[in-house]
């Protein structure tokens, strides 16, 4: 029995805590009094408590109960810490596991326990239920007794919902007779040694829907036949286990099946579903047998497609050579796997030797793995006989795709042999790699097969792709992620897996690697590893250090942004310790909230010691900003000593490294910075010699910004051999000269003018270009700031073209006029003609303050000829343009001469209500008549309502170019222009959108208005007995949660019992009611005061959240900083249930934070304006929204994966709303078996497939539009295919000449005949949206009908036609046959929007024809002034005479009081019975 037991815990999982815990107690000295240089403090009890809960669990119980003994704040630790019961061994006894839970109140993580078949059932029983109840996560049972063990673990354990992993040993798997499992969050079942019926296990294995991965190790007698159906089993591993069959049912996600034969038992595997099952083996050519469908694979067998799996690519065969039959069954398993790839064959030596035929593989037909597919065969345990020789030979000759072929020799084979007999054979395959060596070890072991992480189980580990990637590749990568993503959060630290106590995996790595990983790590976070051992100690005295001083601000997600108290000298202190103990490199340093105290600390002594140790330790990137304000601090001169700089950025310094001592620095031919790609200097006051002597000292510098330098040199000259990118942002100078630049291929000016149009007298700017042969990017060029110099040459209206005076490399152009101011327009076609081969035109249009006359069209037509105009600009890009008649004549002469154009972008200037912009749309419309020199133009109107903003978005990215910026915004500022001209793309104003968004978002479950909260502090007789407070805390916690946030956090002060209630009431939480708006008008909202108010609210609430609305935070800067992830996880510790996240004030397409996604606790999530996370490689299934119920997604990027993964992950949902999105996933499919009610609100897939969803009631496609195409143009259709929705009651608004319905597998057309595979009988409400003055549509109307035959209420919402092709008129209508719904079922008839138009009166009047069950006929005039009122009225009239099929009819006119729009709460809220009624 020891033996077996031995064996047993061999192949359970390792211990989940260390056997040893004296090295932690005696690794920190605990602090004296009198220590105050913090080298003896207690760091460990300085910790966080979450942090501290951590070090606890991973203890040995005994250990981990000991803390308590040290104080009264570990005391507490211990009670909440998540139980561990283990003892390092075997097993903790039965008894130790009943004391350690009845004197441990918190949860229980991991328990492994060992019983004996003594042991009292009862007991046994009581423990198992203890450990349900506290939520037990990792559960391993090993019985100490004789085999067969008749002691059964108690069924209790098929209740634990938590439960993350089961592993039993030497016992019987519990029974589920009258038991219904419910292990709805199992990922891993092992069975050791053990006994499980099958019954039982096909009872429990369906039921657990997080299943990943399944192990049945060294079974005996049961399980026989192991049948399996499982929608989220990745893994199966079968390790020297009895069984007679296994059967893969339906496993979709079915990765590997890993079986490790035992001799004598024989195995029957059959594939019936697997369709993503990769890895298959070993499979034993002589002992088992395979089924794929059902075609039983065997020798002579015809491999038909229907018994091939494509999808494997990893096959591992025990096959004996030396018998004839297992060598001939080889190729018709290769042909059942025909996109092979990696291919493992170990040689069995054969009892009895069956001399094999070596001429078979010459024999062989086409086998399509070897031909085409096969890159890897490794050939293990080669005993040097022919038949293995001879399968080599033919890989070698036929694969032509092979990269890797080993053969693994044994003791009893001559490797030399085998070499020299392979080495006369030659590889079909040219890039073929032989190798042919000794087999020492195998790496086939059995937590290899358990690891899902590795991708090939049979072959070698992975190596270090990451480390042998480029050094400046690796730096590229890194430098595109987002800054603060790993910042404020020891993230690993704090995310402890149910499963973590395994192996140590990381600290196999290589040192190289793990150096890499650390210094991807926040400082503090990295700095930790150092006292893991003393090898992470090493490592991380080796690692390049990464330090950004915002990580060492107190744990606000915002990094200590206004609204929040900051120790700045504290901060500096810590900056100076970690560089002092950093031993070095450092790869980055970033100081952007110290440097003031720094420089003016000891007359700047300490910032003098930081560049000096920073130039000693070979910094590379160094960002430093004067940071808190005002500046009052020079740069010291040491900065010119950190020779190894490769970027160099400085903010906010009052001088430039003082004057005297750069000069005298800064000497001509001298090289300061031989590595210096990248200098940055923002709002840093600097001369101009020192300008040129720092380009001569940098010999290789490639990027020059200069940002926001008011007080900038008043001559700026460049000379560089290496300068590639020029940033002139929000700077002024009165001459730049580019002198000699050769590499310059981008040249940004950009400002705002600052004083530039105060007065008349302010400064021009004179720009020389002279030596720039790869200039490829200039603007903008102002026409009344910038006086242009081509070669020293004045470029003046008139100036006649040279040789001299162009730069032909130019291939980008932004100008600045003023068309209001003669003097500049006229500048224009000079400035051109300096251009000849500008591909791409920027013009922005600005106003003049004192206008001096304009240009009339008449002087564009007698201008001459422009080079680039007429052969070579593309594209035009007109932005804020303001209805002038200059701007039009000049967009015009653009349109007659741009013979190559493709693309004009007109943005219009703002407005501040929508009627203003009317005029300029209204003036544009003259561009469709006129002569166009270019027959292939698109004409884009883009009606701006927010102006691009002119500053950096960032100081991570200052080199942004201000056209690529407003390129950028075009997709968010626009709103619908006119549909006339034809190949006019239309966009939606953002302001809009932001409206239809907020209007649907959902609404906290009760009034947070503020106006509620006085009544309860004002009432009268407020001097009486206090009643509210003798109410139980639960009902108190019902009313705080009721309040505005405000006013509940106030309750707090009343006394401490309330200020328990609050603290524990769930939280409410709209940041409507925290809005800050700013001074002195107060009508604007300041977004990040907002922001601070909002996450003090959240951080000092410690109860569950019930409604969390954020709308009016600054979330892309939250989320920048690593703030919005902060807040994520704190919503999912604290089980949110309804969140709503609007990314306002945006800009859209920042991708929302994974961290979203792990909110399992969600009932209701709407997302507005945000990118929807990369869900590859996320966990998936029905635990991720096990509780969500409904899913708004407005104005939110996803693409068709990403709905799928919603779906899948959301097992309970019930709503699924899609909301102003322009560009939603092109192809939506559906399928859910809970999903009741979908709406696509002012959103229009181009195609909605809904394929399964039994129980969806309803679909709402309401105000459907795509961008750019006016419904019912050609080749604008939307496909609506329907197919099992058996519930579906409401379905609208249907259009005719949009929606193409296509109902199990039948597309609808006018005319098609109906029969039942193509009606939907379960629809009783139908809205149809149709234009009566188009003849097509209008057709369409009774075939949409008799596609829904029992409809009970029909709408019909008419629309006008801006082209009508013809109406329908009374005959055609007589001329319809028989339509069900009409004759039969129809009761009520709504008809919206009447115009009087007499197609539409005909309608009506077919209507009370046919329909002889109509009890209502409700008619909706359209919105307009009263005597038209009273013409539809008398039109109407006529229907009182019409013939009726029904007796009783009643007719209603409504006229409506304005314009009103549906409702989107009313449309998705299923307690409506009829959503269109409003």
């Amino acid at each position: 029995m020891d033996d077996a037991l031995t064996a047993v815990l061999s192949y359970l999982p390792p211990h989940a805590a260390s056997a040893t815990a004296a090295s932690l107690s005696h690794s920190f000295p605990a602090a004296e009094p009198a220590s105050l240089d913090g080298e003896d403090e207690d760091r460990i009890g300085r910790l966080p408590d979450a942090i501290r809960r951590n070090i606890i669990s991973r203890l040995p119980t005994k250990d981990a109960a000991r803390t308590a003994v040290l104080s009264s704040c570990w005391r507490h630790l211990w009670d909440s810490t998540p139980l561990i019961l283990d003892d390092g061994a075997g097993g903790l006894a039965l008894a130790a596991a009943v004391a350690a839970l009845s004197s441990h109140p918190g949860p229980v993580r991991s328990a492994r326990l060992a019983s004996s078949q003594s042991q009292d059932p009862e007991a046994v029983a009581s423990v198992f239920a203890s450990l349900a109840a506290k939520g037990v996560e990792d559960l391993l049972v090993v019985v100490n007794g004789s085999w067969p063990v008749e002691w059964r673990v108690p069924s209790d354990v098929l209740g634990c919902a938590s439960l993350g992993r089961l592993w039993i040993g030497l016992c019987q798997f519990p029974d589920t007779s009258g038991v219904t499992p419910a292990l709805l969050s199992l990922h891993e079942l092992g069975i050791v040694h053990s006994a499980a019926q099958d019954r039982d296990l096909h009872a429990v294995i369906p039921r657990c829907p997080d299943l990943e991965t399944l192990a049945l190790v060294l079974t005996q007698d049961y399980p026989r036949y192991l049948h399996i159906w499982s929608g989220s089993l990745r893994g199966v591993v079968i390790w020297k286990s009895k069984l007679r069959e296994v059967h893969l049912d339906d496993v979709p996600n079915l990765d590997r099946l890993l079986v490790e034969p035992i001799a004598d038992a024989a195995t029957h595997i059959k594939i019936i579903r697997a369709p993503r099952l990769k890895t298959l083996g070993y499979f034993d050519v002589g002992l088992h047998q395979l089924k794929i469908g059902n075609t039983v694979i065997k020798l002579e067998t015809k491999v038909k497609p229907n018994a091939m799996v494509r999808t494997l690519r990893t096959l591992a065969l025990k096959v004996q050579f030396g018998v004839e039959d297992q060598v001939k069954l080889m190729p018709t398993l290769l042909k059942c796997f025909p996109c092979l790839e990696t291919l493992y064959i170990t040689s069995v030596p054969s009892e009895v030797p069956v001399n094999a035929d070596i001429e078979f593989w010459d024999q062989v037909g086409f086998t399509e793995c070897v031909y085409s597919h096969l890159k890897k065969l490794v050939l293990e345990a080669v005993r040097g006989e022919d038949s293995e020789l001879a399968f080599v030979k033919f890989v070698m000759g036929r694969a032509q795709v092979l990269e890797d072929l080993r053969v693994l020799v044994d003791d009893s084979c001559s490797r030399d042999v085998v070499l020299s007999r392979l080495s006369s054979e030659g590889c079909v395959s040219a890039d073929a790699r032989v190798v042919v060596e000794r087999q020492d070890s195998t790496l086939w072991v059995f937590q290899r097969a358990m690891d899902l992480f590795q991708s090939d189980p049979f072959g070698e580990a992975g190596e270090d792709r990451i480390s042998r990637l480029p050094g400046a590749l690796l730096s590229n990568i890194v430098s595109r992620l987002p800054a603060m993503d790993a910042a404020r959060t020891a993230a690993l630290s704090s995310r402890a897996a149910a499963g973590e106590a395994g192996e140590d995996r990381i600290s196999r790595l290589p040192d190289a690697l793990l150096s890499n990983i650390v210094s991807r790590l926040p400082a503090k976070d990295a700095a930790r590893t150092a006292a893991l051992s003393p090898r992470w100690r090493r490592v991380w005295a080796s690692t390049p250090l990464v330090l950004d001083d915002a990580h060492l601000l107190p744990d606000q997600p915002d990094g200590g942004a206004s609204g929040f108290r900051t120790d700045w000298r504290a901060i500096t202190d810590r900056v100076s310790r970690v560089l002092a103990a950093h031993p070095g490199p450092f790869r980055c340093v970033r100081l952007t909230h110290v440097c003031n105290y720094a420089a003016a600390r000891n007359g700047g002594a300490l910032a003098r010691d930081w560049l000096r140790l920073l130039a000693a330790k070979g910094v590379d990137d160094l960002v430093l900003v004067c940071r808190p304000w005002p500046i009052d601090a020079g740069l010291p001169a040491d900065i010119l000593r950190v020779a190894s700089l490769r970027r160099l950025y400085l903010g906010l310094w009052d001088e430039f490294a003082g004057s005297a001592k750069v000069t005298k620095a800064l000497r001509s031919g001298e090289i300061v910075f031989p590595h210096l790609l990248d200098l940055g200097l923002c709002r840093t006051d600097i001369k101009a010699a020192e300008i040129d002597r720092l380009l001569q000292c940098s010999p290789i510098l490639e990027k020059l910004a200069l940002v926001a330098c008011y007080n900038s040199p008043a001559s700026v000259r460049l000379r560089s051999r290496s300068l590639r990118c020029v940033l002139f942002w929000m700077s002024v100078a009165e001459e730049l000269n580019v002198l000699v630049v050769p590499r310059l291929e981008r040249l940004i000016l950009w400002s705002e003018r600052v004083g530039a149009r105060l007065n008349d007298d302010f400064r021009t700017c004179r720009l020389n270009i002279g030596y720039v042969q790869e200039l490829k990017v200039l603007g903008y060029l102002d026409t009344g700031i910038h006086v242009l110099h081509i070669s020293n040459i004045a470029i003046e209206a008139g100036t006649k073209p040279s040789p001299r005076t162009i730069v032909p490399s130019v291939k980008i152009l932004a100008l600045k006029v003023r068309f209001g101011v003669r003097k500049e327009a006229k500048m224009l076609p000079s400035y051109l003609r300096c251009f000849p081969n500008v591909v791409t035109l920027h013009i922005m249009s600005e106003i003049a303050d004192e206008p001096t006359g304009k240009l009339n069209s008449k002087f564009w037509q007698e201008e001459g000829p422009i080079s680039c105009l007429q052969f070579h600009v593309k594209r035009v890009v007109f932005k804020n343009f303001q209805g002038n008649r200059s701007e039009l004549a000049f967009l015009k002469f653009i349109c007659n001469r741009a013979q190559l154009l493709h693309k004009m972008v007109i943005v219009l200037a703002d407005g501040d209500d929508p009627a203003s912009m009317e005029p300029m749309v209204a003036k544009l419309k003259s561009l469709a008549c006129t002569k166009w020199a270019s027959n292939d133009r698109k004409l884009t109107i883009l009606s701006s309502t927010t102006r691009a903003s002119s500053a950096p978005r960032s100081t991570e990215n200052p080199l942004q170019s201000p056209a690529a910026e407003a390129e950028r915004g075009r997709s968010r500022r626009a709103r619908p222009a006119f549909p006339a001209l034809a190949a006019m793309t239309v966009e939606v104003d953002i302001e809009e959108i932001i409206r239809i968004v907020l209007t649907c978002l959902p609404t906290a479950p009760f009034a947070t208005t503020p106006g509620a909260s006085p009544s309860l502090s004002g009432a009268r007789g407020g001097g009486g007995e206090d009643r509210i407070s003798r109410l139980p805390d639960k009902l108190l916690r019902d009313v705080v949660s009721r309040l505005p946030a405000k006013d509940a956090a106030r309750t707090a002060t009343l006394s401490r019992r309330w200020r328990r209630v609050w603290a524990t009431a769930p939280l409410v939480l709209d940041d409507s009611d925290l809005l800050v708006l700013r001074r002195p008008a107060r009508t604007d909202i300041d977004w990040l005061s907002t922001t601070d108010a909002v996450s003090r609210a959240i951080l000092s609430h410690r109860g569950p959240v019930r409604f969390l609305r954020l709308t009016c935070c600054h979330i892309e800067t939250l989320a920048r900083y690593g703030g919005l992830q902060h807040w994520l996880r704190l919503l999912a510790d604290r089980g949110a249930e309804d969140l709503v996240l609007v990314n306002r004030p945006f800009p859209f397409g920042v991708r929302l934070p994974d961290d979203v996604l792990r909110i399992a606790s969600l009932r209701t999530l709407y997302l507005g304006f945000w990118r929807f996370p990369d869900t590859a490689g996320l966990p998936r299934g029905p635990a991720v929204f096990p509780r969500l119920r409904e899913i708004g997604l407005c104005f939110t990027a996803v693409d068709a994966g990403d709905v799928d993964y919603l779906l899948a992950c959301s097992p309970v949902l019930e709503k699924l709303s899609f909301v102003a999105s322009l560009y939603p996933a092109g192809r939506f499919r559906i399928r859910s078996r809970s999903l009741q009610c979908l709406v696509f609100w002012h959103a229009l897939p181009i195609e909605l497939d809904v394929v399964v969803a039994p129980l969806l009631e309803r679909v709402i496609l309401c105000k459907g539009c795509l961008a750019g195409v006016p419904p019912g143009s050609a080749g604008f259709r939307a496909r609506l295919r329907i197919g099992y929705a058996t519930q579906l009651k409401v379905l609208g608004y249907l259009e005719p000449g949009i929606h193409q319905l296509e109902i199990g597998g039948t597309i609808i057309e006018s005319g098609t005949k109906m029969i039942p595979s193509n009606m939907v009988p379960s629809v009783k409400i139908l809205a149809l949206k149709v234009r009566f003055g188009i003849r097509k549509e209008a057709k369409m109307l009774p075939t949409f009908l008799r596609c829904f035959p029992n409809v009970e209420t029909l709408h019909i919402l008419s629309c006008q036609a801006d082209e009508p092709t013809g109406k329908l008129n009374f005959k055609s209508w007589q001329e319809v046959g028989r339509i069900d719904c009409l004759e039969t079922h129809i009761t009520t008839v709504v008809f919206d929007k009447f115009r009087g138009d007499r197609c539409e009166l005909v309608f009506l009047k077919f209507i009370l024809e046919r329909a002889q069950s109509l009890l209502k006929l409700v008619v909706v005039l359209a919105y307009g002034h009263q005597a038209s009122v009273d013409e539809m009225l008398t039109k109407l009239k006529s229907l009182t005479t019409a013939k009726r099929a029904s007796e009783y009819p009643t007719l209603l006119a409504v006229a409506r009081d304005g314009d009103s729009d549906p409702c989107f709460q009313r449309m998705s809220d299923l307690s409506v019975i009829d959503p269109f009624e409003w």
